[in-house]
């Protein structure tokens, strides 16, 4: 494919996720190129610029400003999801955006209408719906193949200090609006949701076992669908 019919992007964060974001393009879809990358950390965006070959920014407003693209992949911390979704779509920018959407329903319902105003594509970046595993049950299901479904069952977990220890910016609540479930525990509820439908009902317990995580790092959740 000719660079002119590609779909042009910008990656916004040049943390870990947007190095899997960066392998995932490369590997999988050469319908895009990276043409610009945005972080607040100069060295980090120029060591990105220098893998993807897009130019680097230091700010969205200045990629926006000046930047050559269609697209704006947004991978930052939770609490910068709103105001980042909402320059592009002013810019008429598609969006793909990282789960969450954002920190509160109120974010997420301005967002909503700041993309129902561009008129433009957009997707949160929520990956369990692609899983293989996730689609073919959720085929067998609408097949009958399986019969009905009465309970399912889901867990997320991990040991103390890995994972999520390099990352402590995941451990202050006002930046991820919550702890485990609007985080990791996401990525189960959708395919749940998926295989049964939507939620109806609620019934919750949740702890901080880890001290340092500002919000829960332990929760138990019973859905009726």
């Amino acid at each position: 494919m000719t660079d002119a019919k590609k779909i042009k992007i910008a990656l916004v964060g040049c943390g870990g996720i947007a190095q899997a974001h960066w392998r995932g393009i490369q590997a999988h879809v050469p319908e895009l190129q990276v043409t610009a990358v945005v972080d607040s950390d100069a060295t980090r965006a120029a060591e990105m610029a220098a893998k993807t070959g897009g130019e680097a920014f230091t700010s969205l407003e200045d990629a926006l400003a000046h930047g050559d693209f269609d697209a704006v992949d947004i991978m930052l911390p939770h609490n910068q999801h709103e105001d980042a979704a909402i320059l592009a779509f002013a810019a008429h920018k598609h969006v793909v955006l990282e789960k969450p959407m954002a920190t509160t329903l109120d974010g997420c319902e301005t967002i909503m209408a700041a993309a129902m105003k561009a008129r433009t594509v957009f997707m949160v970046a929520e990956q369990s719906q692609y899983w293989p595993d996730a689609a073919k049950i959720k085929e067998l299901i609408e097949e009958g193949a399986i019969g009905e479904v009465i309970t399912a069952r889901a867990f997320f977990g991990g040991a103390v200090g890995t994972g999520w220890g390099s990352k402590p910016w995941r451990y202050d609540k006002a930046i991820t609006g919550g702890g485990i479930c609007i985080d990791g525990g996401a990525h189960w509820i959708r395919p749940l949701r998926m295989w049964l439908g939507e939620i109806e009902e609620v019934v919750a317990v949740t702890g901080r076992p880890l001290a340092e995580m500002e919000g829960e790092s332990l929760a138990h959740a019973l859905f009726r669908f």
